[in-house]
């Protein structure tokens, strides 16, 4: 129990400085925008449009709130939707702000229907603000203990297998102290010096063993209650668990071991080396022949990729081997995930930032003597700072995409308006390369999905289609019914995509010419975005290649009845 409680006391205290971090970046980011707002030289002209580049800028969600309680601004609702936000006057956040200036609290969002953390500070600087509210999800400190729950949990469990060890010897040490005890008594009644008092010897005896059965019986029932609790621990712990005596045989497994090692008939009495052909878990188990316990990290590549970290102990007394083992294959995949992403970044922002800096030294170094050269190297650093701007835009609406954090609205769309919208606002773009862009989507075709999702998704379909089309080519929009679905796809005449890199043209910063797609202008992250808010709206996504040549983006949507 002591064990338990100081685990249970570790994660609430982590818990508590997770949240103490979180609400200090909250108000460092709060006073902040109120710096913006009560600043004379900022013309606001819609409180709006402000939440939502507060919240591109902090990333997180901003409400601005005037005394009164109504809401005038929130990133993460659309502008229409506004007056239909109850007043926020007496939100716990907005009562304690009004008390102290500064409000927290934590409470479930009906609106984006997760746990939220609230952060409200109160000005009397901002104009007709009068409040700012900042609100993070919950999930990253959730997700964060969980790895620490696990931690405890297996702690917890080495100190249970130490307890049924030291519960088992005392048993025996009792066991064999009982059985002297009668084979003594059996003697003293056959003693013939106890002629006279052998009765009352006899008696007083029996009543020392009854005393003792039950003291035995009692610590009997406790040793079953703990082999119980240890049982049921082992049953449903994440961790495998394998022990194996000094002939290799497993002596003790959980099902958990079993279903991490992909094997279905792994039990008690099966040899080690036979059974688990993992060579890394083999040499952990042989080269741990000393009390000090053995730690690896083991990857194994076929027939697919996996990884364990492992724990071996070894104990000299019994000569038996512990194995405790957990999946880390999800972790490792995530840090190489998290590696390529920074590697690409890094090389992204390189070369826009490497033009810049040459461009303005250029500017300022040389005797720059002719208009035409010096508008040469500004239009340099213009296009450039405009690529900055679209791969932080990008970047900063995949976090949102990928965080959960976009506010999706499902409703019924006509397929061909936002179709054509979507080619009158890129017209002027395929009119730079001579490309015709036409649609033969049907206009009575409506679909189930968030207008704005599917404005992104074509959007970013139909500007690659313009980026690696030839030029006085046709992008063809064509629509069908496919298994009670709508396919949409965009159609090109360009180049195609090798069949070795289909799988990946949805990837971050993944890109078939890399010198080519550079030209172009392009950030990369156009094809994994709309994967991430095709997963979100459950909708299938793909590219196949045409004859004689192209390609066809596609996405298939819900049919609305």
């Amino acid at each position: 129990m002591t064990v338990l409680s100081l685990g249970y006391l570790l994660l609430e205290r982590t818990g508590d400085y997770l949240l103490e971090q979180l609400d200090s970046e909250l108000t460092s980011e709060a006073k902040g925008a109120i710096f913006i707002l009560s600043n004379p030289e900022y013309e606001i002209t819609s409180y709006q449009t402000l939440s939502r580049q507060l919240s591109d800028a902090y990333g997180f969600r901003v409400s601005l709130i005037k005394s009164n309680g109504e809401v005038v601004g929130d990133s993460d609702v659309e502008e229409e939707d506004l007056r239909k936000l109850d007043n926020h006057y007496n939100r716990p956040e907005i009562q304690a702000a009004i008390n102290n200036n500064i409000g927290k609290t934590t409470r479930y969002s009906n609106t984006l229907k997760t746990d939220m953390r609230y952060l409200a500070l109160a000005s009397n600087k901002a104009g007709d603000i009068s409040f700012v509210r900042f609100a993070v999800p919950l999930s990253e400190i959730e997700a964060t203990l969980l790895v620490l729950e696990n931690s405890v949990y297996g702690f917890l469990l080495v100190s249970l297998l130490i307890a049924v060890l030291l519960s088992y010897l005392l048993s025996r040490f009792l066991t064999l102290e009982y059985i002297e005890l009668i084979s003594s008594a059996r003697k003293l009644a056959k003693t013939s010096g106890m002629k006279g008092s052998k009765r009352a010897a006899v008696e007083q005896i029996s009543s020392n063993l009854i005393e003792i059965q039950g003291a035995l019986k009692n610590e009997f029932t406790a040793i079953t209650n703990e082999r119980n609790q240890f049982g049921n621990a082992l049953e449903e712990m994440g961790q495998g668990v394998i022990s194996i005596n000094k002939n290799g045989i497993i002596e003790l497994t959980n099902p958990a071991a079993s279903k991490l090692l992909g094997l279905d008939n792994l039990s008690v009495g099966d040899s080690f080396m036979e059974k688990v052909s993992i060579s890394g878990l083999q040499d952990l188990i042989q080269e741990t022949t000393s009390s000090e316990p053995g730690l690896d990290e083991i990857e194994i590549h076929h027939p697919f990729y996996r990884a364990f970290i492992a724990s071996a102990s070894f104990n000299p007394d019994t000569e038996e081997s512990l194995l405790v083992f957990s999946d880390i294959t999800r972790i490792k995949k995530l840090e190489s995930a998290r590696s390529d992403f920074i590697g690409n970044v890094s090389h992204e922002l390189r070369t826009p930032i490497s033009v810049l800096l040459a461009s303005s030294e250029t500017i300022l170094n040389a005797d720059i003597k002719k208009e035409k050269d010096l508008k040469q190297f500004i239009k340099a650093i213009h296009r450039n700072s405009e690529r900055l701007k679209n791969l932080v835009d990008d970047l900063l609406h995949l976090s949102r995409i990928e965080g959960g954090s976009l506010n999706m609205n499902i409703e019924k769309i006509n397929l061909d308006h936002i179709v054509e919208s979507t080619i009158l606002n890129l017209e002027q773009e395929a009119l730079k390369k001579n490309i015709k862009i036409e649609s033969l989507v049907d206009n009575r075709i409506e679909v189930l999905s968030d207008f704005i999702s599917l404005d992104i998704i074509i959007s970013n379909y139909l500007n690659n289609a313009i980026a690696y089309s030839p030029n006085y080519s046709k992008i063809l929009i064509t629509a069908e019914e496919v298994d009670e679905r709508i396919k949409l796809s965009v159609k090109d005449e360009g180049e195609g995509i090798p069949e070795n890199y289909k799988d990946r043209v949805f990837e971050r910063f993944f890109r078939v010419d890399k010198g080519r797609s550079l030209n172009q202008g392009g950030t990369g992250l156009g094809l994994s975005i709309v994967k991430n808010l095709a997963s979100t709206l459950s909708c299938p996504v793909g590219v196949e290649n045409l004859e004689p040549n192209g390609a066809s983006f596609w996405i298939e949507l819900d049919k609305s009845t």
